[in-house]
């Protein structure tokens, strides 16, 4: 037996070549509370778990697996919902949906499914809790999560910590093309961790109990860790407290250093700041943090806001920044950092701006303002360049003492800035073999590239965003001094055979540019198993779902042999038919197969069919 390349695309998992399965269902499901039945599924001995959609939702009390998880690879079947069992949290603080402890190597397969909680009802409780997480992942090794929608918990969609009170991060965590939705205290976040990725996800409408942000990393103790943390192409909107939270205030100088990295991401109308950064701890905190080709813009409160002692670098490069500070406070302008009574008596510093575009149109006001209060010696070693649009005046503050403070700030006079054309080079993208990417180039006439521009895109066509392909968060930053950019779609793989799908992709009307060439259409494709798909005549299995046999009709060629796969892209069978156009599946176990037909002249059919 072998697996096909349908799901090599497991993250940081390495599947096994001779796998094991077992369908949830296969425990049974009442669709009332089928707790026992996920928790046996969960924890049976097998490499991959199906959860097959029933004729409800999946109902269920907290799940949680201290070690008793692992090498395990989870597949939700789409439209599969795992709900929260009313009443079975109420007198539990700490437990959320699911919850995983020490355990390794699991992968969630999960596009188009749902894990869902009854925050209201957490609410209602008033009991202080905001540790009911749709998932927490508490010292774990090789854990990957794509394409899960996780709403309406009691705490975070997702929870990555270390073992509790232990100096054991989580570690090697991937999550990707995600819809995180109306959580309680945040949509991610991150108390103890080594490499993490999380890329390609939606986070929204985090609103609840602070600091109620769209994703936070916040350490617990000294000896937490924060290094190689990634966040790409991420879109975090209409959270109630902001952003991206990173909150360092428990980590000082005997702590690892910290490694964050936020790039291409939109970070847009939420109820607060945009970014966040406090770093007023008891002791200077090594490391640095970096945020790339960002665009911040709608927020009441600051774009950047920064507690800072001149410990780790943060560092911001081609920021665009755009309506920020519209509640209108004497501390609301763009970017304010500030050492906020502190008497250590150590400088504010270490920040480096670079090419940082501001549209500051509708105030009177410093587009930059740092102020150190109590015993701070001075501001130091701060560097970089603005470009500003203001009409009203163009002005920044910086509170002296300083030392080494050497940004500039450039007028921008006039709009639009440019005028653009968009273009594809490669224009198709398969769902299975080397070729998944699609990509289209946006490219900038004007005199001057010296500042970042962002652009933005609506995106239609009969491929859906983050199930047919990575989400895309609708916005490209062209960097400064760059006359171009391309981005590049990755095609998801499924197992339905589907014709052509397209993405329609236009630039949207702003007053930054204008637009010469302003759509582009993209495709993706299955190329099934790298073999000729020129089988157009429909084909039809009966019954189905069936018991014994299943009998091919219309399939207009006597000489064929068939393949049957697991959900997981295992080969169970591969054989010619004892009778002809008949199959026997009277061996298989009850749940969910694809046939795959070969006729004559190099024809392929693929099938789904049931098993009772």
């Amino acid at each position: 037996m072998y697996r096909f390349s349908l799901l090599i695309f497991l993250g940081f998992l390495t599947v096994k070549m001779f796998a094991t399965s077992i369908t949830a269902s296969s425990f049974g499901w009442n669709g009332i509370n089928d707790t026992s039945a996920l928790q046996q599924a969960f924890t049976a001995n097998v490499d991959t778990l199906y959860i097959d959609l029933q004729a409800g939702n999946w109902i269920s009390g907290p799940l949680i697996f201290d070690n008793s998880v692992n090498d395990k690879v989870v597949i939700f079947e789409k439209n599969v919902t795992i709900e929260a069992l009313p009443g079975a949290f109420d007198g539990y603080l700490y437990n959320g949906l699911f919850t995983f402890i020490n355990c390794s190597n699991i992968s969630f397969q999960g596009y188009g499914a749902t894990l869902k909680m009854n925050k209201q009802e957490y609410i209602d409780l008033n009991d202080g809790s905001e540790w009911r997480h749709v998932i927490s992942i508490s010292g774990c090794n090789n854990f990957s999560i794509f394409g899960l929608e996780l709403i309406d918990s009691g705490g975070d969609g997702i929870e990555i910590s270390g073992l509790w009170q232990q100096p054991v991060p989580s570690t090697n965590i991937h999550i990707k093309d995600c819809k995180i939705n109306n959580n309680y205290r945040q949509g991610i976040s991150i108390t103890s961790a080594e490499n993490v990725l999380i890329e390609h996800c939606k986070i929204t409408n985090t609103e609840g109990t602070p600091p109620a942000f769209g994703i936070d990393l916040e350490p617990d103790m000294a000896y937490d860790v924060l290094n190689n943390i990634q966040i790409k192409q991420c879109r975090i909107t209409g959270n109630e407290g902001g952003g991206v939270l990173v909150a360092l205030w428990m980590l000082d100088e005997t702590s690892q250093p910290v490694d964050v990295t936020v790039e291409d991401c939109y970070i847009g109308s939420n109820q607060n700041q945009g970014i966040v950064i406090d770093v007023n701890s008891s002791g200077p905190v090594p490391g640095q943090v970096l945020f790339s080709r960002c665009l911040i813009e709608n927020q009441p409160g600051n774009a950047i806001f920064s507690n800072k002692r001149e410990s780790l670098l943060l560092e911001f490069n081609d920021l665009v920044i755009k309506n920020v500070g519209t509640a209108g406070g004497s501390y609301d302008m763009p970017v304010f950092i500030q050492k906020q009574y502190d008497y250590s008596g150590l400088p504010l510093g270490n920040i480096l701006f670079n090419n940082i575009y501001i549209d500051d149109r509708f105030f009177t006001r410093d587009f930059l303002d740092i102020t150190h209060w109590g015993g701070s010696s001075q501001v130091e070693n701060v560097s970089g360049n603005f470009f500003i649009y203001n009409p009203n005046g163009v002005s920044s503050y910086v509170e002296a003492p300083w030392v080494n403070v050497t940004f500039t700030q450039q007028t921008v006079d006039t709009l639009p800035l440019a005028d653009l054309s968009v273009s594809t080079y490669n224009n198709t993208a398969y769902e299975t073999g080397n070729d998944n990417t699609a990509s289209f180039t946006v490219e900038r006439t004007d005199s001057d590239f010296s500042f970042p521009l962002g652009v933005y895109f609506n995106v239609t066509g009969t491929a859906q965003n983050r199930l047919d392909y990575s989400y895309f968060t609708k916005m490209l930053i062209i960097p400064s001094n760059a006359a171009s950019t391309t981005y590049t779609f990755t095609a998801l793989p499924d197992l339905i055979q589907e014709p052509q799908e397209t993405i329609d992709v236009t630039i949207s009307p702003n007053d930054h540019y204008t637009t010469t060439t302003g759509n582009v259409q993209l495709y993706i494709e299955d190329e099934l198993l790298s073999v000729s798909e020129n089988n157009t005549t429909p084909v039809t299995l009966f019954p189905n779902p069936a018991k014994n046999n299943i009998t091919v009709s219309d399939l207009n060629s006597d000489e064929f042999f068939y393949e049957i796969f697991d959900l997981s892209g295992q080969q169970i069978i591969k054989k010619k038919p004892v009778s002809l156009h008949t199959i026997n599946v009277e061996q298989l176990s009850s749940g969910t197969y694809f046939l795959l037909l070969h006729s004559g002249l190099n024809k392929t059919t693929f099938i789904k069919f049931i098993k009772e």
